[in-house]
């Protein structure tokens, strides 16, 4: 008995939509995504497409680029992110990984909207009763350090740390 080594040929899509061209539509979102690390949505309507049309073409351009593109970073891209279609477009969101999640910590932290909790402090120093703690986990940069401590004065505890303010009356 004679045994024939075969091989199996990875099937491509015989698609329209899987095409470069395709790709090159779909290449700046998924830049886009590791760049900034958020989660993008894409109108259907401003594409000219219908949400169903634009889901597939993403998923076809993103496949496209993933068999034919020889940058590792899209394919590890393609399992921290997955695709949603919804009524009027699409969302390509990062999944909920434990890994995902602490980067998204870091990215909470640092894109804290510094003028927000620094209203917030003002307004609860002015009405605090004494041992009250104000506590936020925000990005702290030098400057804000500095406003902190002219804020209060010398009777309260402060702790201030890159990414917490804690101040306690």
């Amino acid at each position: 008995m004679q045994i024939e080594n075969l091989t199996i040929e990875k099937a491509k899509p015989n698609r329209s939509s899987y095409s470069p061209n395709s790709a090159k539509q779909v290449q700046p979102i998924l830049d886009r995504l590791m760049e900034t690390g958020q989660d993008v949505y894409v109108n259907a309507q401003q594409t000219g497409y219908t949400a169903n049309t634009l889901y597939v073409k993403f998923n076809d351009g993103f496949k496209f680029i993933l068999d034919n593109f020889d940058e590792d970073k899209y394919s590890i891209l393609r399992t921290k992110v997955a695709i949603r279609k919804t009524d009027d477009g699409i969302i390509i969101y990062f999944k909920e990984t434990i890994n995902n999640s602490l980067k998204s910590k870091a990215i909470d932290y640092e894109f804290n909207d510094s003028m927000t909790w620094k209203n917030e402090l003002e307004t609860w120093y002015k009405t605090a009763k004494d041992t009250e703690l104000f506590e936020r986990n925000v990005s702290v940069s030098e400057a804000d350090r500095e406003y902190v401590y002219n804020l209060v004065n010398e009777d309260s505890e402060v702790d201030i740390t890159d990414t917490s303010v804690r101040v306690m009356k």
